[in-house]
């Protein structure tokens, strides 16, 4: 993941500049939203093909994964900017 996380943080650096601090709900909400849902569903997705899963059980697992992980990231990332 490391030349997509890369490649995500520029982009995100560049629409919403880290300097200025009104930003930060933003950016959280951005990373915690559409980046996050990407990477964790490709991540759940290779977990699932690596073990030996057919396509269809990687899909229903993604379903199944994705949005109670991404809840939980909801409910830590913006504690942890909060201690900024």
């Amino acid at each position: 993941f490391g030349p997509l996380t890369h490649a995500y943080y520029e982009f995100s650096d560049t629409i919403l500049p880290p300097y200025d601090a009104t930003n930060v709900p933003w950016k959280i909400l951005m990373d915690q939203t559409a980046y996050a849902a990407f990477k964790y569903s490709l991540y759940i997705a290779a977990v699932g093909v690596l073990s030996g899963h057919s396509g269809p059980t990687v899909r229903a697992d993604v379903s199944a994964k994705i949005v109670p992980t991404l809840q939980t990231g909801w409910r830590f990332w913006p504690m942890c900017a909060a201690g900024r």
